[in-house]
């Protein structure tokens, strides 16, 4: 997700990661039709590509392990750099490519570090989630 001023705009490689998660065919749709009607999307192009590939070679060249980045994580962060957006996002990802991808990237944490609880721990946003059998149940 790219942050520009006061507007969110949209990655097509952040729609299809999220899009991933849907748990039914009606879920996608929904997803989809939010993302279509909430988001203004930015596509990248041969200038995305070419901050990327200098992003992953500039931490891949500066510390043994700075390539591992997800690759989404790089494309989304090229993007914000030609865009002139920031990434809104919950991923120490985005700190190492502004810190070491040799970009001026704007990083903001859509909330503090670790203060999330994650879906393994049995918790999203400190709320209780059912279990996947309720899910199934509901959804009929």
């Amino acid at each position: 997700m790219l942050l520009e001023g006061d507007r969110l705009l949209c990655h097509p490689v952040y729609a299809i990661e999220l899009l991933h998660n849907a748990i039914d065919p009606a879920d996608h749709r929904r997803l989809r039709a939010d993302l279509e009607d909430g988001f203004e999307w930015v596509w990248p192009d041969a200038t995305t590509a070419g901050i990327a590939l200098g992003i992953q070679q500039k931490m891949a060249t500066s510390i043994p392990t700075g390539q591992r980045v997800k690759t989404a994580d790089v494309l989304i962060a090229a993007l914000a750099v030609q865009s002139g957006a920031g990434v809104l996002h919950y991923d120490s990802d985005y700190d190492e490519i502004r810190d070491r991808g040799g970009e001026a990237l704007q990083s903001e944490w859509l909330a503090a570090r670790g203060s999330l609880e994650s879906a393994k721990e049995g918790k999203v946003n400190a709320i209780d989630v059912p279990p996947r059998s309720e899910w199934d149940r509901d959804l009929g």
